[in-house]
């Protein structure tokens, strides 16, 4: 019946627009590209300089440096590739929204 669609496409929309908030406020991915995990609040992240959008689980990105550094090769962004300093990668909390 037209209610239930109505119903089930508000669900939609609720769904949908916070999925886009999230990713808005986490500037371009709402999953950490290391483990393909969504970023659930809360939870520590971390983002690299290369690109503001390149976001990731603290633990993810801290094994994957690591494991870089195990094989003798400097680790660089899981997705452009640009190497990591350090120094400057920002670490932050997510609380949701």
């Amino acid at each position: 019946s037209e209610s239930i669609r109505q119903r089930n496409f508000g669900n939609f929309q609720k769904a949908m627009s916070h999925k886009f908030v999230k990713a808005l406020m986490l500037e371009t991915q709402d999953e950490c590209s290391i483990c393909y995990d969504d970023f659930l609040a809360p939870c520590k992240l971390a983002r690299l300089e290369c690109n503001s959008g390149h976001i990731f689980h603290v633990d993810c990105l801290e094994g994957w440096i690591e494991q870089n550094k195990g094989k003798h090769r400097p680790a660089t962004c899981p997705m452009c590739r640009i190497p990591i300093e350090e120094s400057k990668i920002e670490k932050f909390d997510y609380m949701g929204i």
